[in-house]
C-alpha cells in the first residue's frame, strides 16, 4: 500500500535534501584544496614543499593557481556553512547558533582574503601591504575558527547526543588558538621566534593546516550528514 505525502511534506523533504547537499561542500572543498596545493607544490619549479609554506605557491609563475585554490576553498566553506547552520540550528538554539555562525563566516572569508593578497617571496620580510594583509588573513582563518569551536563545544558538551562532538570542538578550539596568537606576535615582533623560515617550515605548516581547519571541516561535515540522514529516516518512518 502506498503512503500519500502531502505537498507541504514533499516540500519540506526537498528543502532538507537541498541543505544536505550543501554539507558535502565541507568535504569536497578541503579535498580539492589539499589535492591542488600538493600537486602544485610538486610541479612548481624551484619550490620546496618541505621548506616553504603553502602560501608561497602564490608567488611567481602560475601563482594564480594557489590564489584560486584559497578563494575556492573559502567559497565552498561558506556553502557548507549554510547547510551546517540548517542542521545545527535546532541543536544549538538561536543565540549560540548566531555566535558560532558569525565566527565561522569570518574564518571562511579569511581563506578568500589569503587568495586576494599574496605574501612576499620566501625568506623575505613580509612588510609590504599585501604581505601584511596575507599574514592577517592567516590569523583571520585560525582565530575565528578557534572561537567558533569554543562556542560550539561549550554548548554541545551539555547536549547528550552531541557531547562527543562537543568535546572535540572544545579541545580543537583551544589547540587552534596557538597558531593565530603566534602569527599576531610575529607581526608585532618578527624576531620573537627567531628564524620563522626554518628548513622544515613547509612540513610544519601543512600539518597545522591539514590537521587543523581542513580536518575540522571534514569531520564536521561527516557528522552533520550522518545526523541529517538519521533525522530524515525518523521523519520518513513517522510519515
Amino acid at each position: 500500500m502506498s503512503v500519500r505525502v502531502s505537498p507541504s511534506e514533499a516540500t519540506a523533504r526537498g528543502t532538507a535534501e537541498n541543505y544536505r547537499r550543501l554539507l558535502w561542500a565541507g568535504i569536497i572543498g578541503p579535498l580539492i584544496f589539499v589535492t591542488v596545493f600538493t600537486s602544485d607544490g610538486l610541479l612548481k619549479p624551484g619550490y620546496s614543499a618541505y621548506a616553504e609554506a603553502i602560501s608561497y605557491l602564490e608567488v611567481g609563475a602560475n601563482g594564480w593557481i594557489q590564489q584560486a585554490n584559497f578563494a575556492l576553498l573559502g567559497v565552498l566553506l561558506l556553502v557548507f556553512l549554510a547547510g551546517y547552520v540548517w542542521r545545527m540550528g535546532p541543536v544549538l538554539g538561536q543565540g549560540w547558533l548566531y555566535a558560532a555562525t558569525a565566527w565561522l563566516a569570518i574564518s571562511d572569508l579569511g581563506w578568500i582574503m589569503a587568495g586576494l593578497f599574496t605574501p612576499n617571496p620566501f625568506r623575505t620580510p613580509q612588510y609590504s601591504g599585501h604581505g601584511v594583509l596575507h599574514q592577517i588573513a592567516s590569523a583571520t582563518v585560525f582565530l575565528p575558527l578557534a572561537i567558533a569551536c569554543l562556542i560550539l563545544g561549550a554548548k554541545l558538551i551539555r547536549t547528550r547526543q552531541w557531547r562527543g562532538y562537543g568535546w572535540y570542538c572544545l579541545i580543537f578550539g583551544l589547540v587552534q588558538l596557538v597558531y593565530p596568537i603566534g602569527t599576531l606576535a610575529y607581526l608585532i615582533n618578527p624576531t620573537a621566534f627567531g628564524n620563522v623560515n626554518g628548513p622544515n617550515d613547509g612540513v610544519i605548516q601543512r600539518i597545522v593546516v591539514v590537521g587543523g581547519p581542513v580536518t575540522w571541516y571534514v569531520v564536521s561535515a561527516i557528522i552533520a550528514l550522518r545526523w541529517a540522514k538519521r533525522a530524515s529516516g525518523q521523519v520518513a518512518a513517522i510519515v
